[in-house]
């Protein structure tokens, strides 16, 4: 009867269970006219066909046995999510950062990253959030360089199926080592 208990008493479950990864935690989107953005935002792609793309950043988990994260986005708020990308462990460091290169312009878009670990476990969902690409807007006016005496009306021509609320500008002094 010994013998029994003890076989039964062994199993073959892992000793050392370790827990699934933390939840992701985005990083906040700051305001449009910080001098670097951060969170959630558009970026200029050279190499993508619209050259548009959409950047996502999130703090780092701290697990010991975490692998990377998985990204998945959808159209619509709350459903038909797939996964888009993975940033995968490398040279012993995992990025923090994702650009969606896949995105066309006036469609809004909804994201989540989840972790993963070596144990192939997945942590939960982060919060989603969104992000909607549109055309940039066309200076014309003024065309040319402004002189000093001069006080520039600035104006833009953009799609009308799309009115932003404002615009954001940077005036920067370049100098040309005159």
């Amino acid at each position: 009867m010994i013998i029994i208990l003890l076989f039964v008493s062994c199993s073959e479950e892992a000793v050392n269970k370790v827990d699934p990864p933390a939840r992701v935690n985005l990083v906040a989107k700051n305001s449009d006219s910080s001098y670097v953005e951060k969170g959630i935002d558009a970026v200029f792609l050279e190499t993508s066909p619209d050259r548009n793309g959409i950047f996502l950043e999130w703090h780092p988990n701290q697990e010991s046995t975490l692998d990377g994260y998985e990204i998945y986005r959808s159209e619509f708020a709350n459903r038909n999510f797939t996964a888009i990308g993975r940033v995968n462990k490398s040279f012993g460091t995992i990025d923090t950062v994702f650009i969606d290169k896949t995105v066309s312009l006036n469609q809004r878009y909804h994201y989540f990253v989840r972790a993963f670990d070596e144990f192939d476990q997945f942590g939960e969902s982060s919060d989603t959030t969104y992000y909607t690409v549109v055309d940039n807007p066309v200076l014309s006016s003024p065309a040319f360089n402004i002189g000093t005496n001069i006080s520039p009306i600035f104006v833009w021509d953009f799609n009308f199926n799309f009115v932003p609320h404002y615009f954001v500008f940077r005036l920067e002094k370049r100098n040309m080592g005159l």
